[in-house]
């Protein structure tokens, strides 16, 4: 069975092109959120293998601290994509990883 992932995008377009490509690689797209409260509930209620998170979010959650909520109540992994790559950004997402690949810290 492939595994199950739950995209977190805020921008349509791109949420869908993640999904496309998530299923074009042979894994199963279980559901998809546009905000970070709504990706803690979808996490808790769907249990997903994986969880892509956008860290730059609308509403009142941004995607650190979802996927730290996802983390804590539901021990899913979580990936961060984003366009924003400045210093600090990348700095707040490492400090509350349980992992990250060695070259992300590049920089830190």
């Amino acid at each position: 069975m492939p595994a199950s992932i739950l995209i977190v995008e805020d921008e349509n377009i791109v949420r869908k092109d993640i999904e496309q490509t998530v299923r074009t690689l042979g894994y199963t797209v279980v559901g998809s959120a546009n905000t970070g409260n709504e990706a803690v509930e979808l996490a808790s209620e769907l249990r997903p293998d994986l969880v892509l998170m956008d860290i730059m979010l609308k509403g009142e959650m941004s995607g650190i601290e979802a996927a730290m909520l996802i983390r804590d109540r539901v021990g899913k992994p979580v990936i961060f994509l984003t366009a924003y790559a400045d210093d600090d950004t990348v700095s707040r997402a490492h400090r509350r990883a349980l992992w990250l690949h060695p070259q992300a810290l590049q920089g830190c």
